[in-house]
């Protein structure tokens, strides 16, 4: 048997060593491949393994295509099986120590975006999407999952010693009473990180007719303080400026309901979300509204008398998640909350609601345990998408923040791509992070959604404070969330070039009439000049955040330079490095001092400043 192993991990590519696979029982059992008693099969280039022991049989299936390999794990048995972990293996490279790693990290709070092997030494990453790479011009390793997936599906990876170990491992919730089949796994050790994203992107057929939307939400300035005044007064503003008035949609997000749970209008909009939705459209633009479905306040009266719709922890108790507060799940398998969900989708649409951005789905990955016993997490999710499009129909716009990508393409018609934008610039680099593992998505699982576009800071905002509270502000060591000072200008017009280049959704969320006219034209440029088609990384893998972003369509190349240092410094772009023909000509958007020299542009940049160049 250990001659197969060798002949996979060969068919598998260099570096790939001592692959396997097992299978995890509830009750803590491991079965490894020589507990079974195994046949082997080839057809073409494909290998399948079958194997047997005492109540137990599994199906193991490698395809092998044009230097990528599709795996998967079935498992028949009547025991409750926890998870599949259809392959392992550890991987070995000279100098793997400098490599970095590309990830799509589990927990939005970490691990997504690039790091050293170094930096993951000792610790365990678990992620949607892995990447092993010494820089962006040469082969490594990569690993992810198919696309729709059922399960809980996660690529775990350990370095140390130089020697780095991964496996591709589905969960099976509790009481499950399906086929344990793991989700489909895909693998490459043999093209560059572009290449190997590109090649996987194309699996998701690219769907041109579908178009980013415009407009503004409530969010970002006004936070849960917005009151219907607030609304009016940013659409009177709008409506005298020639390019926002352009604008389709206004979105009342967090802050109009009474409670997570209790989806009913509070105070501030006089107890009726029909009056400003007919304010929204009586001035001509389309009313969006936030909500977070599954989310359920511990007070809510949803949640105290309905308890039995609750998703439950290991001990049969409402299971407590701790990211928005003292919150409860709902569990949207079972019928009493599809009904829940049903009347509040049919309720704001009847109000006159036709964007519906909803929010924490992401949260049912805790799930460990659903009513529906034949249903994973991720279908799950898929299904709650479905219902609410089969209430709100086709014609409106679901704005999905926090879906899983895994979950399926075009459940919603945009998606945001992770963390929140706030006007710090950790926040920028956070949402690039992000944005490293999700470009490849624009058109193909969503329209991706940026985050909103926000400019203001001390030096773009005519008001003595540019937001609400921020309570680690002084805190000596802050996390990361909203820490560093606010925008400086050039911090400003950087997100605002990300957002343009990203080709997405451009949705406005500053207190507009308080911009300063330099300000307002970031804005103005990003919505009366847009983008064709994304930008993609060129440079993965050679710093923690991509310098440079190419967007290439019919008409125009547009590239995105980004200094990401501290301090103001000369950028340099090679274009023969990134495989490109040197432009006769490179200009500028705005005015910056540059060079295009033999193969190289060269541009001095202030610390945290950009510049996108039209190449001719």
């Amino acid at each position: 048997m250990s001659g197969v192993f060798e002949i996979i991990a060969n068919k598998l590519g260099a570096g790939i060593i001592d692959v396997g696979f097992s299978v995890k029982t509830r009750s803590g059992e491991v079965f490894q491949p020589e507990d079974f008693v195994t046949a082997i099969s080839c057809d073409g280039q494909d290998i399948n393994v079958s194997g047997e022991r005492a109540g137990m049989k599994i199906d193991w299936k490698l395809k092998f295509f044009e230097n990528t390999c599709k795996f998967s794990l079935s498992c028949d048995t009547e025991l409750p099986v926890a998870c599949i972990e259809s392959l392992r293996f550890r991987y070995i490279r000279p100098g793997l120590d400098n490599w970095r790693a590309l990830a799509d990290g589990l927990d939005m709070y970490k691990d997504t975006g690039i790091q050293t092997l170094a930096q993951i030494r000792g610790r365990e990453v678990k992620c949607s999407m892995l990447g092993l790479f010494p820089d962006s011009r040469s082969n490594g390793l990569f690993i992810t999952g198919m696309i729709p997936q059922k399960h809980r599906h996660e690529i775990t990876l350990t370095f140390d010693n130089n020697m780095a170990a991964a496996s591709s491992v589905t969960d099976f919730p509790r009481g499950f009473t399906g086929r344990f089949q793991s989700e489909t796994g895909w693998l490459t050790t043999e093209m560059k990180i572009g290449d190997c994203i590109s090649a996987y992107s194309k699996h998701f057929p690219l769907q041109e007719d579908r178009g980013p939307i415009t407009g503004f939400s409530t969010w970002d300035y006004y936070n849960v303080t917005v009151r219907q005044e607030d609304v009016i007064a940013q659409m009177d503003y709008m409506l005298s400026d020639e390019v926002f008035n352009k604008c389709r949609y206004i979105s009342v997000d967090d802050g109009w309901q009474h409670m997570f749970g209790e989806w009913l209008p509070n105070y501030k909009f006089g107890g009726d979300m029909s009056k400003i939705a007919d304010e929204i459209k009586k001035r001509g633009f389309i009313p969006g509204i936030w909500t977070a479905p599954v989310c359920l306040f511990k007070y809510a009266a949803h949640a105290l008398i309905n308890h039995h719709t609750l998703v439950k922890d290991i001990d049969g108790d409402p299971l407590q998640i701790g990211d928005i507060g003292e919150m409860y799940l709902l569990d949207p398998t079972h019928p009493d909350s599809k009904l829940f969900i049903k009347n509040l989708y049919s309720g704001l649409y009847n109000d006159g609601y036709r964007l519906f951005k909803i929010d924490y789905v992401h949260e049912l990955l805790n799930a460990d345990e659903l009513y529906d016993k034949n249903k994973g997490v991720c279908e799950a999710i898929a299904d709650l998408f479905a219902l609410i499009r089969d209430v709100v129909g086709e014609g409106c716009h679901i704005l999905g923040c926090g879906i899983p990508a895994r979950c399926g393409a075009w459940l919603v018609d945009s998606g945001r791509i992770g963390i929140d934008i706030h006007t710090n610039w950790s926040h920028v680099e956070w949402v690039v992070e992000f944005l490293c593992t999700s470009y490849w998505m624009h058109k193909r699982i969503w329209v991706n959604d940026p985050d909103y576009i926000v400019v203001r800071g001390p030096e773009t905002f005519t008001e003595r404070t540019c937001n609400v509270l921020n309570p680690n502000a002084n805190k000596p060591n802050p996390p990361r969330w909203r820490r560093e000072p606010e925008f400086t200008k050039d911090e400003a017009q950087t997100w605002a070039d990300i957002v343009w280049m990203t080709a997405g959704n451009i949705m406005l969320s500053d207190k507009l009439g308080s911009l300063t006219p330099e300000a307002l034209d970031m804005l103005r440029k990003v919505l009366a000049d847009p983008v064709e088609n994304n930008s993609v990384p060129l440079d993965l893998c050679e710093n923690a955040h991509p310098c440079f972003w190419l967007s290439q369509s019919s008409d125009r190349t547009l590239l995105l330079i980004i200094n990401w240092d501290s301090r103001e410094q000369e950028v340099v772009f090679n274009f023969t490095r990134y495989g490109l023909t040197t432009p006769e000509s490179a200009n500028p958007v705005r005015c910056v001092s540059f060079s295009l020299n033999g193969n190289s542009l060269a541009v001095t940049l202030r610390s945290h400043a950009s510049v996108v160049f039209e190449l001719v």
